[in-house]
């Protein structure tokens, strides 16, 4: 799963936890394995300081944790940047493997 900020909250943290254990039902669901592997990523833009988000929390046994990349960290036009491009002049076109890894 992934997902692109333009800003933060304190709780989207929760909120990003919630989306993904709802795709991972669905996911399991349908998989034939019995725990499919789930990864998420959330792209924030250059207005998003890096140091004002929270990336995991941890409430008794359940643990949330996901992958943050920061645009602002990121010089030239990196496969990121490119990918972002590619997303916003047509967002049906769905992502190649390649991307999906460069997104990992």
């Amino acid at each position: 799963m992934w997902n692109i900020r333009a800003h933060q909250k304190k709780d989207d943290v929760f909120r990003f936890a919630g989306y993904s254990l709802r795709l991972y039902n669905k996911i399991r669901e349908k998989s034939e394995k019995e725990n499919p592997i789930m990864q998420t990523v959330v792209i924030y833009s250059p207005l998003v300081n890096e140091k004002d988000v929270l990336t995991s929390f941890s409430y008794g046994s359940l643990k949330f944790t996901f992958e943050a990349i920061f645009l602002a960290n990121i010089q030239n036009e990196s496969p990121i940047e490119k990918i972002l491009n590619r997303i916003k002049e047509d967002p049906e076109t769905p992502l190649t493997y390649e991307e999906r890894m460069n997104l990992v």
